[in-house]
């Protein structure tokens, strides 16, 4: 690590493929901007399936951990993140773990991770609990939920919603940790 960068942070996003569209642009440019933060040493975390085009971040400063993954399993499973993230962290712990999305296990491993090394978990939802997406898969999600989700989103130590009507939808949820209203700064020019 760099002296002037103290603070690891480890960005996660289930996807980073180009196609992927809206978190997976919103997570590319809030890494590039906490790279240019001297404070900030950011690993960002994530998975493509083999011949799709990743959106990567523009600055050299943020290290990416992307696992090129074969088939549609491997990718749903998040297993080679899941390899990935342990090996990171052995090397180096992290500071905060911002986890984007739920419902897919590359979030619930970083959620994992998290707690394993009493990391402060910032957990954004980006909409995936909001009543129309709920509706949306409900069986999945009612499994995954007992399975894994609520653990995850009950060991949030902050909650990111993008307007207050999400905020207020994850209060109605029954989480109760801090939420900050920050909505998605998007550089039009990417």
């Amino acid at each position: 690590l760099s002296r002037c960068r103290s603070m690891i942070i480890d960005l996660t996003v289930p996807r980073i493929e180009d196609s992927a569209g809206g978190p997976t642009r919103t997570v590319v440019q809030l890494a590039d901007a906490l790279s240019k933060k001297n404070e900030a040493y950011v690993r960002l975390f994530s998975q493509s399936l083999r011949g799709s085009l990743a959106l990567l971040p523009r600055e050299s400063g943020v290290n990416c951990y992307i696992v090129d993954t074969r088939n549609r399993l491997a990718f749903e499973l998040g297993l080679s993140g899941r390899r990935t993230l342990r090996s990171a962290h052995a090397q180096k712990c992290p500071q905060i773990i911002h986890s984007n999305g739920i419902w897919h296990l590359l979030n619930h491993w970083s959620a994992q991770a998290a707690r394993r090394h009493a990391a402060p978990l910032v957990l954004q939802p980006h909409g995936m609990l909001e009543p129309w997406a709920l509706r949306w898969r409900p069986n999945k999600k009612r499994l995954a939920m007992a399975a894994y989700q609520q653990r995850d989103l009950n060991s949030a130590a902050l909650l990111v919603a993008t307007a207050e009507q999400e905020a207020l939808n994850l209060r109605r949820f029954g989480l109760r940790q801090p939420i900050a209203v920050i909505p998605n700064g998007i550089d039009h020019q990417v």
